[in-house]
């Protein structure tokens, strides 16, 4: 399959890439450090991304199901080309290190050493063929002429399907997928035309020597002669040339990345990666960073390497350092780490909870991800993990990362939340004595991702059972409440969305609020059209709620309520329902008519005799 690499590094350049769909990331990164090296740009770091996607070295292009013809971006691992702006304050005189470790660079020159011998053996190859083709045509003035016929087909084939191979563009020509048979059938064809001319020179010499060729006559006629010259020539020529072929046949066993795979794929120690993390340069502590991220990833005894050589303190230390890059690679190893539930409690232990809350403020989308990812994974595995978070500024830190506006970020910090809050009450009071929890979730609940609503809708819902004033008292998400029919079908989101509504109709000032909605009675109605009876069940209890709260008993006729009522009364099944739209019918009853009875006084007052001031 082939592939497309494009990169902002190289605007002007598409790179194309030659695989298979079981070839690793690897061995397409190790194809593009060939071409970055012949553009003497082979430090240059980088990661290749699918569909914004990072594509991790020991996986396939299957396993990510990239088809053939895709564009693959080649991000750069620094932020910025090496002159990013936090290298900028750093001393301009300091040493950025070596891009790219000493087993890779090795194992690509090596691979570059093979690749020039390929090119060498290939081009004394075409050299014995030219050399076979001047043969052949000599063939047909020697003594046995007809040995020309065989050459000359066996050579025009050779010809035509020659494969010629470079560096950089690999194997061309008719052949060039056929390589290795073409020299296979080149080699056995030069041994077959190389019997004859054995042969011939054996039919040829002997009788030469016995007669002494003291004059040109008999067996030494010039003829004679020349055709043992010629074939004494040709055989040595198609001696040489298959004794080339077994090189050339072994050369083509090695393909590109053959060397530089297996480091990528991080079978390095362990020991030597983490060594250049503590004290290596810029750019060796963002390759450790980003081979630990990479090599966690492989396997969970993986994990238990790194954790084991003290890796957890040194990604710590990484994820706070000043180059965005190493920031991000650490903090996506350090998620990958706490996938075990028995690495979180090391972690836990050394304080690496305050190192992901700092990360919640980092600059770029990717550490704050990946930092509130590494959270998750904490507050899921372990109850415990949820009070050392709620603890200092971890609230303050959540609801931060949460008031950005990315979309998988935010769906993380939604779960986090909502595992927070279902937690127990004392977590819930804690959470709802803090206002900029509750500002947050609604901020999340009003992102366009159905997934980040319900899970923010379900935290603030739970909040809510705990302390009602808390959520009731946030203008804009009865606003996004109300709003919920315009914005999608989903009753899901629709059910929540009523249950927290219920809340502002049970509090006296909320319900006034609530009421003076433009768009509320629509709202309920659609809610009531649902064919989910819960929702019908949500519907009717914030109705009753409503005309229950007599400080507003004069607006309630005004509502027009009387039509979800008459709704739910002949249209659900459920007798709960039924029963809330009974009472909720005879309360609006009682209210018309107090409204109605109250204007008839208010014009008999007006209609009394000697108030008109006459």
């Amino acid at each position: 399959m082939m592939l497309y690499v494009e990169s902002k590094a190289f605007p002007k350049k598409t790179f194309i890439i030659l695989c298979k769909l079981t070839d690793t990331i690897a061995r397409a990164r190790a194809q593009m450090l060939h071409i970055l090296w012949e553009l003497g740009r082979d430090d240059h770091q980088f990661r290749f991304r699918y569909r914004g996607q990072y594509l991790r070295d020991a996986y396939t292009f299957e396993d990510y199901e990239i088809p053939e013809n895709a564009v693959v971006k080649m991000v750069p691992m620094a932020k910025r080309q090496e002159s990013f702006v936090d290298l900028r304050r750093m001393d301009q005189q300091e040493d950025l290190g070596q891009g790219t470790s000493d087993e890779v660079i090795n194992a690509l020159n090596d691979e570059i050493k093979i690749f020039v011998t390929r090119e060498k053996l290939l081009s004394a190859q075409q050299a014995f063929l030219w050399l076979w083709a001047l043969a052949t045509m000599l063939s047909f003035i020697t003594y046995y002429f007809y040995s020309g016929f065989w050459n000359a087909i066996a050579v025009y084939f050779f010809f035509k399907y020659c494969p010629t191979f470079t560096r950089t563009g690999g194997f061309v020509g008719r052949a060039s997928q056929y390589h290795g048979r073409y020299m296979i059938v080149y080699g056995i064809t030069s041994l077959a035309c190389l019997a004859p001319s054995i042969v011939f020179l054996c039919l040829l010499l002997p009788p030469m020597i016995s007669q002494g060729c003291g004059a040109y006559i008999g067996a030494c006629t010039h003829w004679k002669l020349w055709s043992v010259i010629f074939y004494g020539c040709f055989t040595l020529v198609l001696f040489l040339q298959t004794c080339l072929i077994p090189f050339i046949i072994y050369n083509f066993r090695f393909k590109t990345g053959d060397y530089v795979e297996k480091y990528l794929v991080k079978t390095r120690d362990v020991e030597k990666v983490l060594f250049s993390a503590r004290n290596g340069k810029i750019k060796e502590k963002r390759n450790a960073a980003f081979e630990l991220a990479s090599f966690a990833a492989c396997s969970d005894d993986n994990k238990h390497k790194i954790v084991g050589q003290g890796g957890m303190e040194v990604l710590s230390n990484l994820s706070l350092c000043r180059d965005e890059a190493t920031q991000e690679y650490a903090a996506e190893a350090l998620a990958e780490l706490l996938t075990l539930p028995e690495i979180q409690v090391q972690f836990v232990e050394i304080g690496g909870i305050k190192t992901l809350c700092a990360l919640l403020h980092g600059r770029t989308d990717k550490i704050i991800y990946e930092a509130a990812t590494a959270l998750f994974y904490l507050v899921s595995d372990n109850d415990d993990n949820k009070m050392l978070i709620v603890e200092d500024t971890g609230l303050d830190d959540l609801a931060h990362a949460s008031m950005k506006d990315n979309i998988k970020t935010a769906r993380v910090l939604a779960g986090i939340f909502l595992e927070l809050a279902s937690y127990d009450a004392d977590l819930r009071s804690i959470i709802a004595s803090r206002n900029v929890v509750a500002v947050a979730l609604v901020h999340l609940c009003q992102l366009p991702d159905s997934e980040t609503q319900q899970l923010s809708l379900q935290a603030l819902e739970l909040v809510a059972i705990e302390s009602p004033e808390s959520v009731v008292t946030q203008e804009q998400l009865l606003h996004h409440l109300v709003a919920m029919p315009r914005l999608t079908e989903d009753e899901r989101l629709h059910l929540l969305s009523g249950k927290i509504m219920l809340y502002f109709a049970e509090s006296e000032e909320a319900c006034s609020e609530l009421i003076g909605m433009t768009n509320l009675t629509d709202t309920l109605l659609q809610f009531a059209q649902s064919n989910e009876p819960i929702l019908q069940t949500v519907v009717s209890k914030i109705i009753l709620a409503i005309l229950e709260n007599r400080r507003i008993a004069r607006r309630i006729p005004f509502l027009g309520l009387d039509k979800i009522i008459m709704y739910l009364q002949n249209n659900s099944a459920d007798r709960h329902v039924y029963d809330n739209a009974d009472t909720a019918l005879n309360l609006l009853t009682i209210y018309s008519s107090e409204v109605k009875m109250g204007s008839s006084l208010s014009i008999k007052s007006t209609d009394k005799p000697g108030q008109s001031g006459f």
